[in-house]
């Protein structure tokens, strides 16, 4: 597991940890797969703070937080 926590000089914040899990692919062998997991922050341009947390997987990428447009209801 591998983890990772910095904040820049400008207010910049991100925490993200990544390991290896096992999945099984379309033929149903196993295989390691790279998990990311983190959250992202900095100051939006009315001052606050915009926050997304995410996650990347052999699904895909998908981040979560109120400046991430949601898909339209049908």
């Amino acid at each position: 597991m591998v983890n990772q926590i910095y904040e820049t000089g400008n207010g910049i914040k991100r925490d993200e940890t990544g390991e290896l899990k096992e999945a099984l692919d379309e033929d149903n062998k196993p295989h390691s797969v790279v998990v990311v997991r983190g959250s992202y922050e900095y100051l939006g341009e009315d001052g606050k703070p915009v926050v997304v947390i995410y996650e990347a997987d052999e699904k895909g990428y998908r981040a979560e937080g109120e400046s991430i447009p949601k898909p339209a209801r049908r």
